[in-house]
């Protein structure tokens, strides 16, 4: 049997939802995921998947933004809130 539940039931978030979130691309992501220079940690014991906290996540939000209230982006999700794509400030 499936499991019907929506993503935002989940305690993890994938790379794909934790870039997405943090407005970086997915090629930007992986490069920092595997320099372990994301601002949330991995979490362990997840094989070769990037695996992450939602409530990591959730309280990096926090801790930017104010505890009174998470700032959420067009999709309703938390995260960076742009009307305009967002380009990434990382150099190799």
């Amino acid at each position: 049997m499936t499991d019907h539940r929506l993503h935002h039931d989940r305690d993890t978030l994938t790379l794909a939802e934790l870039a997405r979130r943090l407005g970086m691309s997915m090629t930007v992501a992986y490069e920092r995921a595997r320099l372990d220079a994301l601002p949330i940690p991995r979490i362990p014991g997840t094989g070769r998947r990037y695996v992450y906290s939602r409530r990591a996540y959730e309280a990096l939000m926090r801790a930017q933004h104010g505890d009174s209230d998470i700032a959420t982006n067009d999709a309703g999700k938390p995260g960076p809130v742009s009307h305009a794509p967002q380009r990434s400030t990382y150099r190799r």
